[in-house]
């Protein structure tokens, strides 16, 4: 027999001894040598090596919870309010090429996104972003009203989703009357955030954008607002950059239409916007029918220090012309136009054969004339970042007169 005695552990402190027995004495394994010489070396290298300590994690006391100061809690508002701006000031350019943002674009639209409105108008009743506010809005912004080519507010709701347009029921043959998710919301129209009591067809050339709010809003429009409101956004006078623009129209039926908006910086704390209308047009596939519009409007802006704004503005509209109340309806039973003598089912009267231009009504008498006179002044001091003082004063007038004649199954038109 042949023992092997392997060196001392350094993870135990008892000898470990190889006992190997071969048949043929004085001869020792291979396989056990190894392990010993292994077993040695590994021990000689490890008794080199520095002793360590391990602590024991040990649990930490957690500070106790306390609430904001009021100071932290102004600057926290603060921060919120800033992050709007910065973003904005910091946003990317549309048009590099362009050199840099439009002189008249929408102050309340993504200066990236003009199609995108992060705020609205009526920021004292509607602080936050748009996107934070609970309530169902449609903001149609001044490139949109533009691509539209809407000249009235009527044009401009037409296709917007949960507004409908009155035509004539109740007497009202004419003024804006719009129902909004099917209430009356006649009276619900505002301009700059102040209601327009005058029933009254509204142009698009003083305005910078139309906002739709939907279902009941007495926060806003107060008590009796059940559908929604409507409110049209001025254009206003800025202080930051002068421009020029002038955007003319020609088409068939006579149509002659220019526009001019104008913003002209005095000092770097006064400013001075004007614009005009101009438009002498009849009326596609209507004999007789015209729709005449003039107006005028000027804005200023003063800001004598950075805590007080006060602006003014006046608007003028004169919308005239003659009116159309379409065709007359055929009732089995009456004479029927055209070639027809005979018909089981009604309907109107181009559909029988009349002449799709034919106007039926006095071409000396029919008229329309529709005119407001709109004047507003705005005041608003910062008292601190989170205290707003405004006042604003408005003296309106509105005029809606018109005669018309409804066609009841005539044998001619009246020239």
């Amino acid at each position: 027999m042949t023992s092997v005695q392997a060196p001392r552990s350094l993870r135990g402190s008892g000898a470990v001894r190889f006992v190997v027995e071969d048949s043929q004495p004085g001869k020792v394994s291979a396989v056990a040598g190894l392990i010993a010489v292994a077993s040695f070396s590994g021990a000689e290298a490890q008794s080199n090596l520095p002793p360590v300590s391990v602590d024991a994690p040990v649990e930490r006391p957690r500070p106790t919870a306390s609430k904001p100061t009021p100071e932290q809690i102004r600057a926290r508002n603060a921060l919120r309010r800033a992050a709007p701006r910065q973003q904005a000031a910091q946003a990317p350019v549309p048009f590099p090429d362009a050199g840099g943002l439009p002189a008249d674009r929408d102050p309340y639209a993504d200066p990236a996104a003009p199609y995108k409105v992060d705020h609205l108008q009526a920021s004292g009743k509607f602080p936050e972003p748009l996107l934070n506010t609970p309530k169902s809005v449609t903001v149609l912004s001044k490139e949109v009203l533009e691509d539209k080519n809407a000249t009235t507010l009527k044009q401009a709701i037409l296709s917007t989703a949960g507004v409908t347009l009155g035509s004539g029921e109740g007497g009202n043959a004419f003024g804006d009357r719009f129902f909004i998710r099917g209430f009356d919301a006649r009276n619900d129209i505002f301009i700059d955030g102040v209601r327009d009591p005058g029933v009254s067809v509204r142009e698009n050339f003083f305005t910078e954008q139309v906002e739709i709010l939907r279902g009941p809003g007495s926060s806003f429009a107060g008590r009796g607002t059940t559908g929604g409101a409507i409110n049209i956004v001025t254009k206003q006078a800025v202080t930051e950059n002068s421009f020029y623009n002038m955007d003319t129209s020609f088409g068939t039926d006579k149509t002659k239409r220019v526009t001019l908006d104008v913003n002209q910086v005095i000092s770097p704390t006064f400013a001075v916007r004007a614009g005009g209308l101009f438009q002498d047009a009849g009326v596609a596939g209507r004999d007789f029918v015209t729709d005449d519009r003039s107006g005028a409007f000027v804005a200023t802006k003063w800001t004598p220090v950075d805590a007080v704004k006060v602006t003014g503005d006046y608007i003028h509209s004169y919308l005239h012309g003659i009116p159309d109340f379409d065709v007359p309806y055929y009732r089995p039973g009456s004479p029927a136009p055209g070639n027809i003598f005979s018909s089981t089912a009604g309907g109107p009267y181009p559909d029988f054969g009349a002449n799709r231009n034919n106007f039926y009504g006095f071409v000396n008498r029919d008229f329309f004339k529709v005119k407001q006179d709109i004047g507003t002044i705005n005041t608003e001091v910062n008292v601190t970042p989170d205290l707003v003082l405004s006042d604003k004063f408005r003296a309106s007038r509105s005029v809606n007169d018109y005669i018309g004649t409804l066609a009841e199954s005539p044998r001619r038109p009246f020239r």
